[in-house]
């Protein structure tokens, strides 16, 4: 008779995942209850840490653009931790003459002095979530690991023209720039 036991599957605060494997004695002395414990690498499960994330809602009043009124526009306040939700859902975007009919298509976050990290942006989709799961260094930057007390990050929507839809130039044209102060 074969003897079945389930997989288990446990993690640990560090973030990292296990796996328990039953292992079966092929002797009488051996206990059938010996198990095998592997790390299990390169595994990221997010979906459980979604939920817990702070909110960044895109709208005029986080717009960082001069206002004909000479009001200051409002500044994100994100408390420390591995990221955010970008909800798009509510907003319109102001598309700047000559790209009309080219919605975004990129999501740059830059913090410090000048570390840029890219998000691809999906036409139809609202939320976004931005991790260092789901942010891609740019020039040079390290790896995002997670937002930091006392940083400055700019938060910027828009369109990334590549040489094939311009023969004069390659550029990030913004559609939306919100400030972030991390708490």
């Amino acid at each position: 008779m074969v003897e079945t036991r389930p997989l288990t599957l446990f993690g640990n605060e560090l973030g990292q995942f296990f796996i328990e494997l039953p292992r079966y004695s092929t002797s009488a002395q051996e206990t059938p209850h010996c198990t095998t414990v592997v790390k299990l690498l390169n595994f990221r499960w997010e979906a459980h840490q979604v939920s817990d994330l702070p909110v960044i809602r895109v709208d005029d009043n986080h717009f960082q653009v001069e206002r004909e009124d000479g009001s200051q526009p409002e500044i994100y306040i994100l408390p420390a931790g591995p990221g955010f939700l970008l909800d798009t859902s509510d907003y319109t975007f102001h598309i700047p003459p000559g790209l009309t009919n080219k919605p975004p298509n990129l999501i740059q976050l830059v913090r410090g002095s000048g570390h840029t990290y890219e998000h691809p942006w999906q036409q139809g989709k609202d939320v976004y979530v931005i991790t260092g799961d789901t942010l891609q260094p740019q020039h040079g930057a390290l790896p995002f690991r997670m937002f930091v007390s006392g940083e400055m990050l700019t938060l910027a929507i828009g369109r990334y023209v590549s040489a094939e839809e311009s023969s004069i130039f390659v550029d990030f044209h913004t559609y939306w720039v919100g400030l972030i102060t991390v708490i």
